[in-house]
């Protein structure tokens, strides 16, 4: 399956008690990141501005530092793959692996499937994680062999 088609995360991928449908993790993932966009281009604008006040070149500064602002911001695009949580609930049933997942096997996973993951992957995957755990949408094991996790409700066969 392709992952840069909408198909490679269709609900066929996901039963009805999906962590996807979970619309609190959903709308979460979905407006924090676009918030926190809108947050640090009004920071930095106000800090260019507040830097500039008083010194003759306000004015340039004012037009340059928007239009640095567009190029950077014009780099990122809104994400073609679905949020962390359904991403996490793909790898766990896909990877299937006795005992659960370890963190690296699930980054390797997302890496291979999802095209234009964030810079921030592995600190992304790494809270959504314990997001996850936390509300009890998954479980974490501990062994000699490091964490591992699972689906909490997995009718899972075995490798």
């Amino acid at each position: 399956m392709d992952a840069q088609t909408p198909q490679a995360f269709s609900s066929d991928h996901l039963n009805s008690e999906s962590l996807f449908h979970n619309s609190t993790n959903h709308v979460k993932q979905t407006t924090s990141g676009k918030n926190a966009m809108e947050n640090f281009r009004a920071l930095i604008l106000k800090l260019a501005e507040e830097a500039q006040s008083g010194s003759p070149s306000t004015a340039p500064a004012q037009t340059y530092v928007p239009i640095l602002l567009n190029q950077f911001f014009s780099q990122y695009k809104t994400p073609d793959h679905p949020p962390y949580s359904a991403m996490i609930e793909r790898a766990l049933r896909e990877l299937n692996e006795k005992g659960g997942s370890r963190e690296e096997s699930i980054s390797q996973f997302l890496e291979k499937e999802y095209n234009a993951l964030p810079w921030a992957h592995s600190t992304l995957l790494k809270d959504h994680l314990g997001e996850l755990c936390e509300s009890g949408d998954i479980v974490v094991t501990r062994g000699s062999r490091g964490k591992r996790y699972l689906l909490k409700t997995s009718t899972r066969t075995h490798h």
